[in-house]
């Protein structure tokens, strides 16, 4: 399997993972940026923050929502960035040869499938956790001693759901191999950060993880259950 793993992460190559993080950052930064300005001119920063917060200054205020934001984009682009390296990865291997070749190595087809799987999963995730990490700490310490060990706590709870954004990344990747067409594939990953995005935006305000951890939890089965299915697919395949 983790000859498998390792094929794939040769074939993606250091220059895209560098392009990848940096435009992911960039587009996340910029998006959020306009959508942060938008609402400090209307007024709207408190919509998002908890009661005891207002109190708090107008820039203290502005960078707990744009930390909100900016958490929010980088794993939207993950969620996009998994549908598009799951299309290569197990799409196009499907749609050549080279799965014949895969399939013929001295392995069982459940770990080359795991294999595929678990490339997306764990690139997309190194990527994320880099990323988040950065923008967690930079807040962390642009707050520190100006918020409450609950809310710090809430933050740390939210960066924990990462390992869910990561994991539902098997959604991508069975419909990559089930229906190997860019458009299903970009689509099913559209709608996992449409529900997902929607559920994070609604813990803002409560500083309650509750529903994202749920919503995130629901996927990660449905993402489970669809990888043994697509296991069972390639077994019963006949090259």
């Amino acid at each position: 399997m983790l000859k498998i793993i390792n094929m794939h992460l040769r074939q993606i190559g250091l220059l895209k993972i560098l392009m990848i993080i940096t435009s992911i950052l960039a587009a996340a930064i910029i998006i959020t940026t306009v959508i942060l300005h938008g609402l400090e001119k209307d007024g709207k920063l408190l919509e998002l923050l908890p009661n005891s917060f207002l109190h708090k200054d107008i820039q203290f205020q502005f960078w707990t929502v744009f930390y909100y934001f900016l958490s929010l984009f980088l794993r939207a682009g993950i969620v996009l960035f998994q549908g598009l390296l799951a299309f290569q990865v197990i799409s196009l291997t499907q749609q050549t040869t080279r799965l014949q070749h895969v399939a013929t190595y001295p392995i069982s087809r459940a770990k080359i499938i795991i294999g595929m799987f678990a490339t997306v999963c764990i690139f997309s995730g190194t990527i994320l956790l880099i990323l988040h990490g950065i923008a967690f700490a930079t807040i962390y310490f642009k707050l520190s001693g100006n918020v409450s060990i609950s809310f710090i706590g809430f933050l740390l709870k939210d960066f924990a759901l990462d390992f869910f954004y990561v994991l539902i990344g098997m959604v991508p990747c069975s419909v990559a191999f089930i229906k190997p067409k860019i458009g299903f594939v970009i689509g099913t990953s559209l709608l996992l950060i449409i529900i997902a995005c929607n559920a994070a935006t609604a813990s803002f305000k409560p500083t309650n993880i509750n529903i994202s951890a749920s919503i995130l939890t629901i996927f990660t089965l449905i993402g489970f259950f669809m990888t043994l299915f697509s296991i069972h697919k390639f077994n019963v395949l006949d090259f």
